[in-house]
């Protein structure tokens, strides 16, 4: 098994490390795919801008993005959810300098409007506020809420991504502490058993060894005794 070391203790396996990798990957295919297709749409927009001849003017070209952009359809909203889940991890791919312009001009447009829509409310809380305006505020604010929400519930997902890998590091970590107990007591026992079976054969060996001195011993007392008796 591959593992991977920090201060000598283990953090991953090679196999956990690869699944991680292929997961960072997905995301970011599905994100360059999500960004295309953002691409395209604001492309399309241009395009119809300049079609009708109001792009010469700034100012007109700001309120026509605010009017174009105050209905959101539901696929749009997913689109600008899933922008704003992929870059929790990976940065924002290369985009045409006209393109990423609009988009950051978009999201500053959309900052200054609130500000201005709840300006405006303080200052006229009195007077009764138009449907139109009060629509257009809402979708503003929905919006701004809804990307607050979504960095909150990635940064939890992160956080909740980052505690499993750390509880199943530490639980690998465990399992290899337990099978190294394990290989060490075997090796204790078959040591000891060694030692024992070397003990018993060191003694058998001295039983022998005194037994065959104590046979030539007799064989010697026998001859002397037949030599005496002889004589």
């Amino acid at each position: 098994m591959d593992l991977f070391f920090l201060d000598r203790s283990v953090i991953c396996t090679l196999k956990e490390l690869n699944k991680y990798r292929q997961y960072l990957t997905s995301l970011k295919l599905d994100f360059e795919r999500n960004c295309i297709r953002e691409q395209k749409m604001t492309e399309k927009q241009v395009n119809k801008l300049c079609d009708t001849k109001r792009a010469y003017d700034n100012t007109q070209f700001q309120d026509w993005l605010l009017q174009e952009n105050t209905q959101s359809t539901p696929d749009q909203e997913l689109l600008i959810k899933q922008r704003i889940d992929s870059t929790i991890i990976w940065e924002t791919p290369n985009l045409s300098s006209l393109i990423f312009a609009l988009l950051l001009r978009y999201l500053d447009m959309i900052r200054r409007e609130l500000n201005k829509v709840e300006h405006t409310a303080e200052k006229q809380s009195i007077r009764p506020m138009k449907k139109e305006e009060k629509r257009h505020r809402d979708n503003i604010r929905r919006k701004l809420s809804l990307r607050r929400q979504i960095e909150q519930e990635w940064k939890m997902k992160e956080m909740l991504l980052l505690t499993k890998i750390g509880e199943e590091v530490k639980r690998e970590a465990r399992v290899e502490e337990q099978r190294r107990k394990v290989r060490e007591a075997a090796h204790q026992k078959k040591q000891a058993l060694l030692e024992k079976k070397i003990a018993y054969h060191l003694r058998k060996m001295q039983r022998n060894d005194l037994q065959r001195e104590g046979s030539e011993g007799s064989i010697f007392e026998d001859k002397g005794e037949d030599e005496t008796k002889g004589e």
